[in-house]
């Protein structure tokens, strides 16, 4: 199985600047590859668009040997956006791969994603979580004009995506060359087309630190509390 860590070109303010190697610095990326590797065992990483920090990445991570797994590096010429990459990789993936962003903290099983990716058949299985979006407004709920219902700034659930996507070669095909192409692109195009896309929903912990929000609640995560073979629901 191979990864393909996807790294964002820009970052928002500071304190997300070392965001790739997780909350607590170059230490604790080493030690976040170790626990995806012991949770799942990969046998290839390949890390894309690594110009930001991407000396800082490489000098952690080198080549993978002391993890007994192969680590590669893409490097865009320019932005290709968040999916746009893949094209550099197409000769290389020819069995099913998980594609994930570098800013992402999470416990998601990713045995169990693989495992319903590969059970459902579908092209593309996304990782889901759900998050709370609070409303600024009164909602109110109708029927023919008359109000049925009123909820005073209420808090709205969404499922959303992780960024943690398990892929088949064949939507590579979709992917063009040398231009920008991002996951909505995918999407859209595969909605557009009836194409079928698989949700896995996860009910455990997930972190997106390219928020400033995420990036803090990192800080007060017992990483090495936490078993490295996670436990997570799968849905049927």
């Amino acid at each position: 199985m191979t990864f393909c860590i996807h790294e964002k070109h820009t970052k928002r303010r500071d304190v997300t600047g070392c965001s790739e190697l997780t909350p607590e610095g170059a230490n604790e990326s080493s030690y976040s590859v170790r626990r995806k590797r012991y949770a799942f065992a990969p046998a290839h990483i390949n890390l894309t668009k690594t110009g930001y920090l991407g000396h800082l990445i490489r000098s952690v991570c080198g080549d993978g040997n002391q993890w007994n797994m192969r680590i590669t590096y893409t490097q865009e010429l320019e932005p290709l956006g968040t999916i746009g990459p893949l094209s550099l990789l197409r000769e290389q993936l020819n069995e099913p791969f998980l594609v994930l962003n570098g800013d992402v903290l999470t416990d998601l099983n990713l045995n169990q994603f693989v495992s319903f990716h590969r059970r459902h058949q579908a092209a593309l299985t996304i990782a889901t979580a759900t998050r709370l979006t609070k409303m600024d407004f009164g909602v109110i709920d109708e029927s023919d004009g008359q109000v049925t219902g009123f909820r005073e700034k209420p808090e709205l659930p969404h499922l959303v995506s992780m960024g943690i996507y398990c892929m088949n070669p064949v939507v590579l095909e979709r992917i063009p060359s040398g231009v920008p192409f991002g996951f909505d692109d995918l999407m859209f195009q595969m909605l557009e087309e009836d194409a079928a896309v698989q949700v896995f929903k996860h009910n455990g912990l997930w972190l997106d630190i390219g928020r400033v929000e995420d990036f803090l609640k990192a800080q007060d995560v017992p990483w090495d509390e936490q078993s490295p073979a996670f436990a997570t629901h799968v849905a049927a």
